[in-house]
């Protein structure tokens, strides 16, 4: 029993750093900002079971997915880090917003999906993480 337990906190400790909530919190306050609290928590609940769904199924079947496809681990890796690159690279370049203030705000609840479930809770690194 000892183990199982090292073995689950070791576990999830990889995948809280990997996911990390609490950077994670300010893009989901930001993508969620004006919709009321039903709202969020309907997305937040959506963004969690998708995530959860990939991750198990990449549990399950993770190695068979990669070798179906040819994908080696490091491949996925250095391709992960380049998406990574790019889209700390777009957010350096600070060009100024489009977005205009409305006064009734419509959240679309897809968001759960993408940009939150896929790739920031289920991303490249918590799928190798995964399998």
């Amino acid at each position: 029993m000892n183990e199982l337990a090292t073995f689950a906190i070791t576990v999830f400790t990889g995948f809280f750093a990997i996911m990390n909530p609490i950077s994670n919190m300010p893009i989901f306050l930001s993508l969620t900002e004006g919709a009321d609290k039903e709202t969020k928590q309907r997305i937040n609940l959506k963004a969690i079971l998708v995530a959860f769904i990939i991750v198990a199924v990449f549990v399950l079947l993770g190695n068979f997915i990669f070798d179906l496809f040819g994908i080696t681990i490091p491949a996925f890796k250095i391709t992960g880090g380049i998406l990574i690159f790019f889209v700390g690279f777009e957010m350096l370049q600070s060009k100024k917003s489009n977005i205009k203030n409305l006064r009734k705000v419509n959240i679309d609840e897809n968001i759960a999906i993408s940009p939150l479930a896929i790739p920031i809770l289920a991303g490249p690194g918590t799928i190798v993480t995964a399998t």
